[in-house]
């Protein structure tokens, strides 16, 4: 098969296909180990995380700064410290917004 100049058409199908399972197998495995890593490097993320927002909250509790006028204050307050936590990955106690500022 090697040997000769040209080859028929059942061994080119055959090594085209071969080829394409070693692309596909090549991405299955990356894509496992890109999960398996990105699972180790959570946990000891979270491992990190929590150490210290227990020692914080035990130290000194944070109480929200922000007066409270009305109840369009308490929603943005809300949505503005759910949002600030998410991206934190941090708990509300550990937060605190002292001035909420609109910017035009």
């Amino acid at each position: 098969m090697w040997t000769s100049t040209t080859m028929d058409a059942g061994s080119a199908v055959m090594v085209s296909l071969m080829g394409i399972a070693v692309v596909f197998l090549s991405l299955i495995a990356l894509a496992i180990a890109i999960m398996i890593v990105s699972k180790i490097i959570n946990s000891t993320q979270k491992n990190k995380e929590t150490a210290p927002a227990a020692s914080a909250t035990s130290a000194a509790p944070a109480a929200p700064a922000v007066s409270a006028a009305s109840s369009a204050n308490d929603e943005t307050y809300a949505v503005l410290m759910a949002a600030v936590c998410e991206e934190a990955h941090a708990s509300p106690e550990t937060i605190q917004i002292k001035e909420i500022k609109e910017i035009k």
